[in-house]
């Protein structure tokens, strides 16, 4: 699940591959050049490339056990088509050479994200990969700040996993004085809308 507040400042489309975090995972173990492992993992990535750009969402698996692999991309449902392709184009060798031989691993960037693993985590909340951004700028009044953006974000929780939204996706705003702020949450959808709302 994905939360994502900004005051004051809105990221263009035009920045779709804003880089923003990756994380290579040692616990599965990694694998050598021209192994199974390797080609699946080869195979995979198009799969999800073709599959996405018209849904924003996808997961596919490549091989048998012990070698096979899985993998899921994401974009941003508020992401044109052209802006997801674009992104997946810069994940998916991107993520490559940051975990060139790691049987797992995730990339996020302003518009998509990329996850692949030798273990199947389709319908699961992912506990393990997460990471944090912060506005270097203060707010003047915190308690204000806080229990606004809180309650900014529950109704955002709400109307992504309410009634027929199929995204698990909702942007809203809210005034807070003379500022605005802009909040964002999205969950992956091969979670239920349940899990989704107890991840966010």
């Amino acid at each position: 699940a994905i939360q994502i507040l900004s005051i004051h400042t809105v990221l263009s489309q035009s920045q779709n591959n804003a880089f923003l975090f990756h994380k290579c995972s040692d616990i599965e173990g990694s694998f050598t050049s021209k192994s199974p492992y390797e080609s699946n993992l080869n195979n995979l990535f198009p799969q999800l490339s073709y599959k996405v750009p018209s849904t924003g969402f996808a997961t596919s698996s490549a091989g048998i056990t012990p070698d096979n692999v899985n993998g899921l991309a994401l974009c941003r449902s508020d992401a044109s088509s052209s802006d997801c392709s674009s992104c997946l184009a810069t994940a998916i060798p991107e993520i490559r050479q940051r975990c060139p031989s790691n049987k797992a691993g995730i990339i996020w960037y302003d518009n998509c994200l990329v996850k692949y693993s030798s273990t199947n985590f389709f319908g699961k909340i992912d506990f393990e990969n997460r990471f944090y951004l912060y506005n270097v700028n203060n707010v003047s009044d915190p308690s204000t700040f806080n229990t606004q953006t809180k309650a900014l974000l529950t109704k955002l929780t709400k109307k992504a996993t309410t009634g027929d939204n199929q995204k698990l996706f909702a942007t809203g705003e809210k005034n807070i004085g003379k500022k605005k702020l802009y909040g964002l949450v999205q969950c992956t959808r091969d979670l239920k809308s349940e899990a989704c709302k107890a991840c966010l």
